[in-house]
């Protein structure tokens, strides 16, 4: 029994000292975060009340659509795992996780792109093409994937459908779709402000980019908030870069704190380096 608890110990510190290892490089590609913040998203019972639930998620839209709003989206969910295990595009995928909603793809919105400029194959600015309607969606796909052009717009049509309605059922919505592809070069590599997602540099390369320009389904915002969004400041109090939008939309009690980004790596390392002391 104590040879077995000791190999197991080994493996555990070998582990760490290679989790300890991989994220050591990251620190520097992570210094694009140091002023970066994200909102900590109060429950106020929405989780249990739908009628809070949506109040609170129309406060939200009425700040992202906001011309003040200071923040941008990226959701790299698709590209974190749970509990350890395979990267959810994989857990996801139904034939070719590279060109399916659910598989490697993104979510920014234009104001990302103001910060993060992707650039067409003709080195183009992509937010010359964004079309902001009610009816269409923009995705920023990799040229190489030109030759699936028709399975993404399938893909991506029934995507679509589902997060403006939120039905089960998209045959229910008879509202046209249309899906706007903007290739990017292949070599397009999007910061992920999050420390588990995008490996050693924390940046994920030629996924599709979904463009939320706002005519999703309200409800999609509380996601967005809680896990999505960001926004810089240089302020010593970084909260009152956010508090007059916040006052202005009735958030105040639904964001009451923030965290800075840049911490949530280091805290990372510091409890690896206290795993491999111990």
């Amino acid at each position: 029994v104590m040879g077995v608890f000791l190999t197991t110990s080994t493996h555990q510190v070998i582990k760490n000292s290679h989790d300890f290892q991989s994220k050591i490089p990251s620190l520097k590609g992570w210094e694009n975060t140091k002023d970066v913040y994200q909102p900590n998203v109060q429950d106020n019972g929405a989780e249990y009340n739908k009628e809070i639930e949506i109040a609170q998620d129309k406060r939200f839209d009425r700040l992202l659509k906001s011309k003040e709003n200071p923040g941008f989206l990226i959701d790299t969910e698709n590209f974190t795992s749970e509990g350890g295990e395979l990267p959810l595009y994989i857990m996801n995928e139904e034939e070719k996780n590279s060109i399916e909603p659910d598989g490697k793809t993104i979510i920014v919105d234009p104001n990302y792109l103001k910060r993060h400029h992707m650039v067409t194959p003709q080195s183009e600015d992509v937010l010359r093409y964004i079309q902001h309607d009610k009816y269409t969606r923009n995705i920023l796909v990799p040229i190489k994937f030109k030759r699936y052009e028709h399975k993404i717009r399938k893909n991506f049509t029934k995507d679509f459908k589902f997060k403006r309605t939120l039905y089960d059922d998209i045959r229910k919505d008879h509202a046209p779709a249309h899906i706007n592809i903007i290739y990017v070069k292949n070599n397009s590599k999007y910061p992920t402000y999050n420390s588990d997602a995008g490996g050693k540099n924390n940046k994920i390369e030629a996924p599709i980019a979904i463009v939320e320009t706002g005519n999703t389904h309200v409800r999609n915002n509380a996601h967005y908030m809680d896990d999505c969004y960001f926004f810089e400041s240089k302020k010593d109090n970084p909260y009152d870069t956010l508090k007059p939008l916040l006052k202005k939309y009735g958030l105040l009690d639904d964001i009451i704190s923030i965290n800075s980004v840049y911490d949530t790596k280091v805290d990372d390392i510091n409890d690896i380096k206290k795993e491999i002391i111990k």
